[in-house]
């Protein structure tokens, strides 16, 4: 999104609150408020998953779609020598879909829209997603854990989020974007990722959020209430007093 497009969603959201509480889903990166002259502060939330579990995952959805509309075949797939490579093959032939930078994902979404975020690898960007994600975040969930994640969301937001887990165990239509076709990847090839930068960097921040995250789980989830302002306080309040210098 350019700087233009930032302006326009922030007013529109600046002016939104009249009619709030509202919730606004999109595929876009961290914006700051602030910088463009708003006083209103969002909530921000997001899931993450393992990089190259991600990346596996996008590639065979690109040759075979996934179980909401598993019959599309992608024009750019219409190849099929293309099409039939697994993973495994179009690394060890220096495809483009499979290449280490199609990694660098997560780490721009929470750093933002400069420039210097966008750059496959950049430590800085990967130090500024951190930053944005314990300061501005209130909570980030993990595919791997997606149930207790949208139960700690029933905690943390319940006038979004209230009966979102039931739902998820009556309905069978949640899991319609699973992906087809895919197939576990060959130890050499995660080996070889894992001795590149931008694989490095991306699994730097994941395991950042996903310690956090695990936190959070055991602390929210011990609790057998839907609301966080019912939850059991495992804290308690002292009385502080200067020492005396004498």
């Amino acid at each position: 999104m350019d700087r233009t497009g930032q302006h326009i969603l922030v007013q529109n959201m600046t002016h939104w609150i009249r009619k709030g509480p509202f919730m606004l889903h999109g595929h876009f990166a961290y914006i700051n408020f602030p910088q463009f002259g708003s006083e209103f502060h969002p909530i921000y939330i997001n899931m993450i998953r393992d990089p190259l579990d991600r990346l596996v995952s996008h590639y065979y959805f690109l040759r075979f779609g996934d179980d909401y509309r598993p019959g599309l075949i992608r024009k750019r797939m219409k190849d099929p020598k293309t099409r039939m490579q697994t993973f495994d093959e179009c690394v060890q032939n220096g495809g483009l879909d499979c290449h280490p930078n199609n990694l660098w994902l997560q780490v721009p979404f929470f750093c933002g829209h400069a420039a210097y975020c966008k750059i496959p690898g950049n430590p800085a960007a990967v130090e500024s997603a951190k930053q944005h994600f314990t300061e501005n975040y209130l909570f980030v969930g993990l595919t791997e854990a997606f149930e207790d994640s949208v139960h700690i969301l029933e905690k943390l937001l319940p006038q979004f989020f209230s009966g979102a887990s039931n739902l998820l165990k009556t309905s069978d239509r949640w899991h319609l974007r699973r992906t087809k076709g895919k197939l576990p990847v060959q130890e050499a090839t995660r080996t070889l990722f894992q001795g590149n930068p931008v694989w490095q960097a991306e699994q730097d921040f994941y395991q950042f959020v996903r310690a956090e995250f695990y936190e959070v789980r055991k602390t929210l989830l011990q609790s057998s209430s839907n609301h966080i302002d019912r939850t059991d306080r495992y804290f308690r309040f002292v009385k502080i007093r200067p020492k005396s210098a004498y």
